[in-house]
């Protein structure tokens, strides 16, 4: 494979069309100057070098970064938080996200950067998904996209399954529930909590039922189900239906009366569940790709692999691509041209030629993937993608009422004050509620 460029030497051929493209009418990148500020995920490192190597390389810029505040609430409120004085320049946004985007769009909180997607080729270089979920109804550009993810992971403590003599499907898929179970078993047996499910929060719920309801109904009736709450819509598949309720009496009830999430896993937080994972409290942990960045800076005292659950009936068990993570400049920015100029580069192939060292594909299709930057655990995943990777949509468009019924949803499954057919119901009356707009 070819090697990807030293990061500072691509930003050089960069900075030039920058200057072209922004305003300083060729001069040098060195007009480039002032401050912004960008608020974006705290575990984004590629960002935060990204943005050390484009100050190196226009002295008399300076990127400021915040951490994203109050977890997914934060994204609700950018169109109240952008409309302020005191707004960031640039900001992550979950493009596309149904039932939260739209307000972001229709709000005019978001700067039109149809202009870096023309610099950097994007509506050409970009994967066809991602041009459609990033450009609006009337051609606009509203936000670039950060890298693509794939959810659905379970990550296992390598070391800790040898010693207990536990057998696991490493970057693979476990064959059926029995061995699930006796996996699970196990390490509840050695006083471990098996799997640590960060279910205090939407994310890890959704991807593991949608993950298994695509396996239990199949592919067409996923496709169908993210379109059947849409206004005016005639529906297909129906979170009623029988292959529905299955999977989610399979995750959020048999499997918790199998102990296969501990105590109290009403409680377990994406931070939780990572803290159970790295202090060998847990043997397993769910999370996504960008999991092996926090691995290795962890140095972590024993061997983390992966693998995925077991399929239920009609397809194998996949791993669904998160498109959602882009970024995006304030309406009312006071230094637009140098928030701009570092979206050309972050976006540039230069610059996403490294994005697989920080365990995070690009969404430029003409990228090239430098093997011997890649940590082991992220390149497995990579390899795994041609036959393991399903479809992206369940993430993206399930509107985020249906999501966050999800979470109670199996919330309350756990605690006994909800059964899955009557979470399923809701789950149906809301997407009536919303066709019925």
């Amino acid at each position: 494979m070819k090697t990807t460029r030293h990061i500072k030497s691509a930003l050089c051929a960069t900075t030039t069309a920058i200057a072209l493209a922004f305003g300083t009418h060729g001069a040098s990148s060195q007009e480039l100057s002032g401050e912004i500020t960008a608020v974006v995920y705290p575990d984004w490192d590629f960002f935060a070098d990204a943005a050390e190597a484009f100050m190196a390389a226009n002295p008399g810029t300076t990127i400021n970064i915040e951490p994203v505040t109050g977890g997914n609430d934060y994204f609700p409120g950018l169109p109240r938080t952008l409309a302020t004085d005191s707004a960031p320049d640039i900001t992550v946004v979950q493009t596309g996200s149904a039932g939260v985007w739209e307000g972001i769009e229709e709000s005019g909180v978001l700067m039109d950067i149809s202009d870096v997607w023309e610099e950097g080729g994007l509506k050409e270089a970009y994967l066809p998904a991602l041009v459609s979920t990033y450009t609006t109804k009337d051609g606009k550009n509203l936000a670039i996209n950060a890298g693509i993810n794939w959810v659905g992971l379970v990550y296992y403590n390598k070391d800790m399954f040898a010693e207990l003599g536990i057998e696991a499907p490493d970057a693979g898929r476990v064959a059926t529930d029995e061995e699930w179970l006796a996996m699970t078993k196990a390490l509840a047996d050695a006083g471990k909590t098996p799997l640590a499910m960060p279910i205090s929060g939407f994310r890890s719920t959704l991807w593991f039922v949608h993950q298994a309801m695509a396996s239990n109904c199949g592919n067409d009736w996923m496709l169908a189900i993210q379109e059947a709450w849409h206004e005016g819509a005639t529906p297909k598949a129906f979170y009623t239906d029988d292959c529905a309720v299955e999977a989610l009496e399979r995750l959020a009830n048999t499997w918790n009366e199998a102990g296969v999430y501990g105590n109290s896993p009403q409680t377990v937080t994406r931070e939780i569940g990572q803290t159970l994972f790295f202090t060998q409290t847990a043997g397993m942990y769910v999370s996504g790709s960008w999991e092996v960045s926090a691995i290795q800076a962890a140095n972590l005292p024993f061997e983390a692999g992966w693998f995925l659950l077991p399929s239920m009936a009609v397809e194998e068990t996949e791993l669904q691509l998160l498109p959602i993570d882009g970024v995006g400049i304030a309406a009312n920015s006071d230094n637009p041209d140098l928030a701009k100029a570092f979206l050309v580069y972050l976006t540039s192939v230069d610059f996403q030629n490294t994005m697989p060292k920080y365990s995070r594909n690009s969404g430029r299709a003409d990228v090239e993937l430098d093997t011997n930057a890649v940590p082991a655990l992220a390149l497995s995943q990579f390899n795994a993608l041609g036959t393991m990777l399903g479809e992206p949509q369940p993430n993206t468009f399930t509107h985020v009422e249906l999501r966050d019924r999800i979470t109670s949803g199996w919330q309350e499954i756990l605690i006994g004050t909800a059964t899955p057919a009557e979470v399923a119901a809701d789950l149906e009356a809301i997407s009536d509620e919303l066709r019925g707009g």
